[in-house]
C-alpha cells in the first residue's frame, strides 16, 4: 500500500508504547525495522515525523521517489 498519514500514527503510538515500557510497541520485528526509517535502533517520534513529511510530499506532488529512496533504505 501507499505511505500516509495513518503509518505515522501508528509509528508514534508504538513510540510512545516502546516509551511505556513495552519493548517490542507491539510491533514485529519487519514491522519495527520500516518504522525506524533513521535506522539508529529506535522507533521515535522522529521515525512518525520523517514519515509524515514524506506523505505529505506524495499527497502534494512533490516527490517522485520511492521510500526506499527518501529513506535510504533498500529491499
Amino acid at each position: 500500500g501507499n505511505i500516509n498519514a495513518s503509518d505515522a500514527a501508528e509509528v508514534l503510538i508504538a513510540a510512545a508504547l516502546i516509551g511505556a515500557g513495552d519493548a517490542s510497541g507491539g510491533l514485529t520485528d519487519a514491522q519495527f525495522n520500516c518504522a525506524d526509517v533513521d535506522h539508529n535502533g529506535d522507533v521515535n517520534a522522529t521515525d512518525a515525523a520523517s514519515i509524515l513529511i514524506y506523505a505529505a510530499l506524495v499527497g502534494a506532488g512533490s516527490t517522485e521517489l520511492l521510500p526506499e529512496e527518501y529513506f535510504g533504505t533498500s529491499s
